[in-house]
């Protein structure tokens, strides 16, 4: 049974969060999303095309958004710190809970994989990895 997504943000990194998503799902349907859209507060003309163009539906603003639904799992494709930042918070706060999902890559020993990280390639060993797309020190 999969289980209910929303990605945060339609530029770049809502994409390649929707690529990971996918790829995910592909190598494993036992713990698969449904994407249920991309929540932004001001997309661009240009991040709405491509969004139609893959069929996924922009599902509006974050806090109109927030106010009517059940919490459901979220993915942050924000890669601002500030505003990730103030969106965790929002989301946290409203009873959400962030998604972490692995394309199907190599995680090294000893890593932790932090809660909404978006992982798009071979992770080392002993590594924290946060943010989206992921990154480690």
């Amino acid at each position: 049974m999969s289980r209910p997504l929303v990605v945060v943000g339609a530029s770049g990194f809502g994409g390649e969060s929707l690529d990971v998503v996918a790829a995910h799902n592909a190598t494993r349907p036992d713990a698969a999303f449904e994407v249920l859209g991309v929540l932004d507060d001001a997309p661009s003309e240009d991040n709405l095309a491509r969004l139609a163009g893959r069929h996924v539906p922009y599902l509006g603003g974050i806090d109109d958004f927030l106010a009517g639904h059940e919490p459901i799992a979220y993915l942050l494709a924000i890669g601002a710190p500030k505003v990730r930042e103030r969106l965790v918070t929002c989301f946290d706060d409203a009873g959400w809970r962030a998604a972490s999902v692995v394309q199907g890559l190599s995680i090294g020993a000893d890593t932790t994989v932090g809660a909404g990280a978006v992982v798009t390639r071979t992770v080392p060993d002993g590594v924290v990895v946060k943010g989206a797309p992921g990154v480690w020190s």
